[in-house]
């Protein structure tokens, strides 16, 4: 005979350390609940209906539900132990996920931005939340955010997902921009983009206290409960509201003539062609030139002054002129020629990607030219919508291999 207990101890020990360490600290307040209803019976004794009861609480009964997931995990394992022949917790109302009508709206989560602003820590947990909508990362991932991973130069900041670890790159925006001015002022002199108010590291535990007590001060005003992570589902509806946009804006525009809207509908996706192969080619120069050179490359002698200046008086008119900036990236403010500049004056560092220095100079040329019609709203002619494919091929044919190593 084997109590449940003893299965629970067991699958403490065998499954647990496999698991990150915050989702162990739910686990182990799962299974103190478990202990506590029917650690002392036999594993083969416990009925489905046992563990349906347990179920039926008049509060929490989202934390009983994700409690008999565990409690299912552990007899799945029983089962191969054969301690028992089957699974009470199988058949049994599961943890759906949570839905609310309707999803946290923007104008809800203003309003819960100035609530945090005013509690216990909240300034701290308000830039938590802005964040988090604006880079759409999780919790731990903003917490967990370094100042090693932001990178002015290349104008990102690199993240990584929180299962696979693999890689998430999110553009410095202007709002995000902002946002780090922010920490920089609130967590003066730390290894953290977001400390506590000690200064010191945001564990799991420390950010939930937070957000739990804002979350009371919330509710009591009369607002419903909401997740933190309805705010990276707010991030991704507004991502996917500025990437799809569902009416054509030139038609709030009746002035415009049917034709030129008609020419506007043609030059349309060869302008994203443009858009695309111009950010993989600054990507391509972003990437060699910091490998080779530094992240202070662009201040250093491999940028000629003269172009260095020209960007300069660029930034200054947007800023003078009460624009957003459109990047903190210098490279996103030079044109292809200025471009094919900086790849021939460090050719040494280049060479090793591009058949031959003249090849560059000819294909940047041509599509320079062939980006004249569509950039400057003229009428594009077959021809000429036939020539940017071909530059752009030549472009990817003139290349040694696919990516910077």
């Amino acid at each position: 005979m084997h109590t449940v207990n003893e299965m629970l101890d067991r699958y403490e020990r065998e499954r647990l350390p496999t698991l990150s360490v915050r989702t162990r600290a739910g686990y182990h307040r799962h299974l103190k609940h478990l202990r506590e209803q029917f650690g002392g019976k036999d594993v083969r004794a416990i009925t489905r209906l046992e563990v349906k009861d347990f179920a039926i609480v008049p509060h929490g009964k989202i934390h009983r539900l994700k409690a008999i997931a565990v409690f299912r995990n552990a007899f799945a394992h029983a089962i191969n132990w054969n301690w028992v022949d089957g699974n009470p917790c199988t058949l049994l109302e599961r943890n759906q996920p949570r839905t609310r009508s309707p999803a946290l709206s923007m104008e809800e989560f203003r309003s819960a931005l100035k609530l945090a602003s005013k509690t216990a820590g909240g300034s701290r947990a308000a830039l938590v939340m802005e964040l988090a909508l604006h880079t759409g990362q999780t919790q731990d991932g903003i917490i967990g955010c370094r100042w090693s991973q932001v990178d002015y130069q290349a104008g990102t900041i690199l993240f990584r997902h929180h299962r696979s670890k693999k890689k998430i790159t999110v553009p410095i925006t202007p709002e995000i921009a902002k946002l780090l001015d922010r920490a920089k002022k609130m967590c003066v002199g730390t290894e953290y983009v977001v400390t506590s108010r000690m200064n010191t590291r945001y564990t799991n535990d420390g950010f939930r206290s937070t957000w739990q007590y804002f979350l009371r001060e919330w509710v009591q005003t009369g607002n419903d409960r909401f997740l933190f992570a309805d705010i990276r589902q707010l991030s991704r509806a507004n991502l996917a509201a500025k990437t799809e946009v569902a009416t054509d804006p030139v038609d709030e525009f009746a002035q415009f003539d049917p034709v030129v809207k008609a020419q506007a509908a043609v030059n349309a996706p060869y302008y994203r062609v443009l858009f695309c192969v111009e950010q993989l080619i600054r990507q391509r120069v972003v990437e060699t030139m910091e490998k080779a050179a530094g992240a202070d490359w662009w201040e250093s002698d491999k940028i000629q002054q003269s172009m260095r200046q020209e960007v300069n008086a660029l930034v200054t008119r947007e800023v003078d002129n009460a624009m957003t900036q459109r990047s903190m990236r210098m490279i996103d403010y030079t044109t292809l020629g200025q471009l094919g500049q900086i790849i021939r004056d460090n050719w040494d560092m280049f060479e090793d990607q591009f058949v031959s220095k003249g090849a560059v100079s000819s294909v940047l040329a041509r599509l320079n030219l062939a980006r004249g019609p569509i950039a400057h709203c003229c009428p594009v002619s077959e021809l000429e919508i036939e020539r940017l494919g071909l530059t752009v091929r030549d472009w990817f044919n003139i290349l040694k291999k696919p990516n910077v190593s």
